[in-house]
């Protein structure tokens, strides 16, 4: 899977592959009926075969089901995973954009856009990769026929079909590049009619109703110059590839028709052939078409990058995006004396602590508690809690989580993840009914270690720039524990996580340990 389009798919593969499976069941089908019919043609009706040919009719009516019912099945997993991804994305963009802290001042029409239009072109990587998938299912289907039929006819498919693809790649950078071009001045037009929009009564004041007219006009020309250049671009693209595969699938059709006039070949396998030859030119045409719908998706994703974490805000000043970099300066313990320990982002450091000290800090990360002395600073800036709207930079889940009546994918406020499964452990809590497993009032219907699990899973999920965990695992088994552990350096790997245990086992993954005694003061 291409590294630019993966951090949008890690975590939802199941529905990736249910869709990709559907297609690409429903793309061979489509590749078995000019197979089957040809079959059909030799065994049956060149030898006068009546129960051969109603045997044939069976089998392809068996292929057209099977074909229209994994069609749907494949739509329906594409559709969710489209839906998922639209949703997920927008939601933490918008409350990314809400958050006061370290976020840029940005204007309306750009933000609008980029929500709109750019997380929806994005998030249609979910159909582009499940049908590219299909496609290659197809491809290979047709080219094992046709070797069937024909050794060289197989393997032209074979050889000449890699070549095609390659080559369509290298010219789509200048359709990428003029879609990002286009973007963005789409962006900076809705951005002016935005701000032209909200300011409507002060433009009036000033008797610039003309000047703004004016502006707004050449907003849109440009606009429309890069929309057309950008659909040249493509237009172009698309007859190149349609020219290319047409050529190839009538030179395919010419050299069959020279092996059967040879006898090389049967009348079945002709109409094998040439029916193969009409079902590739859509598989491997759309095969090309790959590149510029993952060039389209990168664009808008680096729109959605840049407004989520910001290199400048509107005024030009820099944007400093989190980093999970976390001060515990003179905090005053329970136990009478005080830590200050820098943690580096990134860094997975285990404290091991008096159980009144441990909790004390769980607690003010969560901001339970206010802190007597010091304090707590998150990338330089001190720690607000509780935490302002769409502020998950910091989550710190509690040793005792209470879960909701519900599912367990309502619990973790996610499903169909696979790697939650894998750091949490889950796999004999999904056993049997999946993410959609009850729970019961406040977890009942769950152990003591599923209840913690569950809780775990719910604290990765947030995916929060610090994540603080007090003693995760005291009631799961030692070799679950291991799981649980090397799961949760895993999954963390590149964000801060503080680990507040005694445990030797979630201990040995941590990069360092810091050890803070009675009444005295700690620093690290």
């Amino acid at each position: 899977m291409p590294s630019s389009v993966s951090p949008w798919i890690r975590g939802r593969r199941g529905l990736l592959i249910r869709a990709s499976t559907g297609f690409s069941l429903h793309q061979a089908c489509e590749a078995a009926v000019p197979i089957t019919v040809g079959v059909v043609i030799d065994i049956a009706i060149a030898r006068s075969d009546p129960r051969g040919l109603a045997i044939g009719i069976g089998i392809l009516l068996v292929v057209f089901l099977v074909l229209m019912l994994a069609w749907r099945a494949g739509e329906l997993a594409a559709v969710a995973l489209y839906t998922e991804m639209d949703y997920t994305t927008r939601r933490n963009l918008l409350a990314r954009v809400l958050d006061p802290i370290g976020q840029a001042r940005r204007r309306g029409g750009d933000t609008l856009s980029t929500l709109t239009s750019d997380v929806g072109e994005a998030s249609s990587v979910a159909w582009t990769l499940g049908r590219a998938i299909s496609f290659a299912v197809a491809i290979a289907v047709a080219a094992t026929g046709l070797l069937l039929v024909s050794v060289p006819l197989g393997l032209a498919v074979l050889i000449v079909t890699p070549v095609l693809v390659v080559a369509v790649h290298f010219i789509t950078g200048p359709l990428e590049r003029r879609t990002a071009a286009e973007q963005a001045a789409l962006a900076d037009s809705s951005a002016l009619a935005s701000d032209l929009l909200s300011g409507l009564r002060t433009v009036k004041g000033l008797n610039a109703e003309d000047e703004a007219a004016r502006r707004f006009r050449a907003a849109n020309t440009t606009t429309l110059s890069a929309a057309l250049r950008a659909a040249r671009a493509e237009g172009m693209f698309s007859g190149v590839t349609t020219l290319l595969s047409g050529l190839f699938l009538v030179v395919l059709a010419g050299m069959s028709s020279q092996f059967a006039l040879d006898g090389a070949i049967t009348v079945g396998q002709l109409v094998t052939v040439v029916g193969l030859a009409q079902f590739l030119q859509w598989p491997v045409a759309s095969l090309a078409f790959v590149g510029p719908e993952l060039a389209k998706a990168r664009a808008s994703r680096r729109r959605i990058e840049k407004l989520s974490g910001g290199e400048t805000d509107s005024l030009g000043a820099p944007v400093k995006a989190p980093r999970g970099d976390v001060l515990i300066d003179g905090v005053r313990l329970p136990s009478g004396g005080s830590v200050t320990v820098l943690i580096a982002a990134g860094e997975l450091v285990g404290v091991e602590a008096e159980e009144g000290d441990a909790i004390a800090l769980s607690e003010l990360f969560a901001g339970s508690i206010p802190a007597e002395r010091g304090v707590i600073l998150i990338d330089g800036e001190p720690l607000v809690r509780p935490p302002l709207p769409g502020d998950a930079r910091v989550v710190s889940a509690p040793h005792q989580a209470v879960l909701l009546t519900g599912t367990v994918a309502e619990n973790v406020g996610a499903s169909d993840r696979d790697d939650l499964v894998i750091a949490a452990a889950l796999g004999d809590v999904l056993a049997g009914e999946g993410w959609g497993r009850q729970v019961g009032e406040r977890g009942m219907l769950l152990s003591g270690g599923q209840r913690q699990r569950v809780a775990l899973a719910r604290a990765l999920a947030a995916q929060p720039s610090v994540l603080v965990l007090r003693d995760p695992t005291t009631a799961v088994d030692a070799v679950t524990e291991a799981t649980v552990a090397d799961g949760i350096r895993r999954h963390r790997r590149g964000r801060t996580t503080i680990l507040l245990t005694h445990s030797p086992t979630l201990l040995a993954v941590c990069d360092r340990v810091v050890r803070i005694g009675r009444t005295q003061e700690v620093r690290a």
